[in-house]
């Protein structure tokens, strides 16, 4: 086959949806949690250690999902730093005594069981797997 024949063959099956869609992620909380909303530069101040409560109060504790394209996408797509560059961030906090990385999950079921138990943690999933037993706080 040739290279012609390939890029025509993958452009026929994004066209009809065959190849995986991007992940959409999105920051949730629990439903019981007493944030509604936030800003890009509060998800943004939430990873990068710098916002540590809620404006309403209660300390903010940030989850991470652990390695996987939901992950990746919200490094790209939210938090505009790459895996190494986030955490280089992370350890210079933590060296410095000014914060700890967050919490990695290995699930988004994982995500929303922690999330249920304490309404001060927030995570990032999927906007596809958000129901009922979260809010979405920020969506890109």
């Amino acid at each position: 086959m040739t290279r012609m024949h390939r890029h025509l063959g993958s452009i026929i099956l994004c066209a009809i949806g065959v190849l995986p869609a991007q992940a959409e992620p999105v920051l949730v909380a629990g439903s019981k949690s007493p944030a509604v909303s936030f800003s890009r530069q509060q998800v943004l101040d939430i990873y990068y250690l710098r916002l540590k409560e809620f404006p309403g109060g209660g300390v903010i504790v940030p989850l991470m999902l652990g390695a996987g394209p939901v992950r990746q996408d919200f490094l790209d797509k939210v938090l505009n730093k790459s895996e190494a560059q986030l955490k280089s961030h992370w350890a210079r906090l933590n060296f410095t005594g000014k914060g700890v990385a967050p919490q990695q999950v290995a699930s988004a079921a994982e995500l929303k069981r922690l999330l249920a138990a304490n309404p001060h943690m927030v995570g990032y999933l999927d906007r596809a797997e958000a129901d009922a037993s979260v809010k979405i706080l920020y969506a890109p």
